[in-house]
């Protein structure tokens, strides 16, 4: 798993134009946040990248976070 996290976040943060905050596992399942300048950058990005994942089933959830308020969450301690 940790493999597949570095290779995506290769993928994604290539060129500044993501960038990742935080792994998040819960009930077998691990969430990647990242924040996006341009999310269907992004959304290509992963598209291209989900294909070169056999092992784990990957999806994507694009949602607006204009105050970083997932990030401030986890910067500030929970």
């Amino acid at each position: 798993m940790q493999d597949l996290e570095v290779r995506l976040c290769q993928a994604l943060e290539r060129d500044r134009e993501a960038l990742f905050i935080v792994a998040l596992t819960t009930n077998g399942v691990k969430e990647w946040v990242l924040y996006t300048s341009d999310p269907e950058v992004t959304k290509r990005r992963m598209q291209d990248f989900a294909p070169t994942v056999s092992t784990h089933k990957l999806q994507m959830v694009i949602e607006q976070d204009k105050a970083w308020a997932v990030y401030r969450q986890f910067a500030d301690g929970g």
